[in-house]
């Protein structure tokens, strides 16, 4: 229950945020996994409710155990897009990495793009999964 608490304020700051059109300067980042392969011809794969009937010609295709895959960091804005970075493989992304090989150049390079006129004033909204 204290997750589900915790979730309600943390969107209701963001609303918040977000609310007399300030969504303007909002940043959003997100990183994720791609794979390769591990379907060889058409795929039907959905997301359903829990609970909810899957009919037969809804198919979940499973991930390969050990498929090739990588790692990208982006982040999107009303005013634009980040540079995708890729993680290398057998990174490990812990805060330091993350600080230093992520946020530093985003800061560096995409934020003065994204937002020219000098001031650089944002609201910086990452996901906030554990490592």
């Amino acid at each position: 229950m204290a997750k589900i608490q915790k979730r309600r304020a943390m969107h209701w700051k963001l609303y918040i945020k977000l609310k007399c059109g300030k969504w303007g300067d909002f940043v959003i980042s997100d990183e994720a996994m791609f794979y390769f392969g591990g379907s060889y011809g058409r795929r039907r794969v959905g997301y359903v409710r829990m609970g909810e009937n899957v009919g037969d010609k809804l198919k979940f295709v499973k991930r390969d155990a050990f498929a090739r895959g990588f790692m990208a960091w982006a982040a999107v804005s009303s005013r634009g897009k980040s540079e995708i970075r890729i993680i290398p493989k057998r990174t490990q992304v812990n805060s330091e990495y993350y600080f230093n090989k992520v946020l530093k150049p985003f800061i560096q390079k995409d934020v003065p793009r994204l937002f020219p006129e000098g001031k650089h004033v944002m609201t910086f909204h990452q996901d906030s999964a554990s490592s």
